[in-house]
């Protein structure tokens, strides 16, 4: 019984020494390689070397490696430009007869540099004409009465109230002549306009009229429209072509 009491105790040991040889492999690793690495660094000593230089080598011209030579660099010159005088061009050189050769050099000057070649479109009172841009058919606003503008709002609101007050002028302003009452037959009459850029009627004109005195009696009725609001385009006042029918019933 004691014999295998001591058995087991020993075997049990044993085993408990299995399992903790890896960690004593390891301690006894760990140490031994602190104690080469502080071996190998007491032992090690850092030699500098420094070159060696000997008059031979000075003779041959060597030169140490950390030495550097600045070169110089060749001084540009800089070239001075003289710049070209400027010349006269109407500088008179004094010669005989130097009256004459002032009198032609002027006139020829006059005829190269001529200021009304070069002042086209400038405002000159004298000179200078404005030409005036064509009539339009058609306005971004198109003209219409002063009295227009409160009742109506939009442009073509403004154009129709525009167009009713011209149809209420010419008929209680025209008076239709005795020739084309004798006429006996209705028609209709095509009135046309132009509106400047200041609200004047200009360029009036009737279409197939009947007669010579039925176009004068309309004109004379035109004559009767009060100011125009010119009309605009792209913000600019322009002159703008207005029509209205007239019809004429004779009974």
């Amino acid at each position: 019984m004691k014999t295998s009491e001591k058995n087991n105790t020993h075997g049990i040991k044993n085993s408990k020494l299995e399992k903790m040889r890896p960690i004593f492999f390891k301690i006894g690793l760990f140490v031994t390689l602190s104690a080469v690495f502080l071996a190998f660094e007491y032992t090690t000593e850092t030699i500098e070397k420094k070159p060696v230089i000997t008059e031979d080598l000075i003779d041959e011209g060597w030169k140490p490696i950390n030495t550097f030579v600045e070169e110089k660099k060749p001084e540009v010159k800089k070239e001075i430009i003289e710049k070209p005088k400027a010349v006269n061009p109407f500088k008179l050189t004094a010669v005989e007869n130097n009256t004459e050769i002032e009198e032609n050099t002027a006139q020829e000057t006059q005829n190269e540099l001529n200021p009304d070649e070069f002042l086209v479109g400038f405002d000159d009172d004298e000179k200078t004409e404005t030409v005036p841009l064509p009539p339009l058919d058609f306005a971004e606003e198109m003209p219409f009465f002063i009295d227009c503008k409160s009742e109506a709002k939009t442009n073509m609101e403004r154009k129709a109230c525009t167009e009713f007050r011209i149809q209420a002028i010419l008929d209680k302003e025209l008076k239709i002549p005795e020739d084309v009452k004798a006429m006996g037959n209705s028609f209709t009459a095509y009135l046309s306009f132009v509106v400047d850029p200041e609200g004047n009627i200009t360029n009036i004109e009737v279409l197939r009229s009947p007669t010579k005195s039925f176009e004068k009696a309309v004109k004379k009725a035109v004559k009767k429209f009060p100011k125009f609001v010119p009309g605009k385009q792209a913000g600019r006042k322009r002159a703008v072509i207005l029509r209205q029918p007239i019809n004429v019933k004779i009974l």
